[in-house]
């Protein structure tokens, strides 16, 4: 679970933020669905980043 919260936190407010002033200070109504696929899609990758990354340190035997 913390993984997940460790991927998804960053990501929105990485995102949110860069579509704010990407927009010019606003985000329009249709916009949110796009930054909310964008905050999903780019979320599973990190997820899957940390997870293998957390696997290369720690071989099991």
């Amino acid at each position: 679970m913390k993984d997940i919260l460790k991927a998804v936190i960053p990501v929105s407010i990485a995102v949110i933020l860069y579509t704010y002033f990407a927009e010019g200070g606003r985000i329009d109504q249709g916009t949110w669905p796009w930054v909310i696929l964008l905050i999903i899609t780019i979320s599973i990758v990190v997820y899957a980043v940390i997870r293998l990354n957390r696997r290369k340190k720690f071989p099991k035997p």
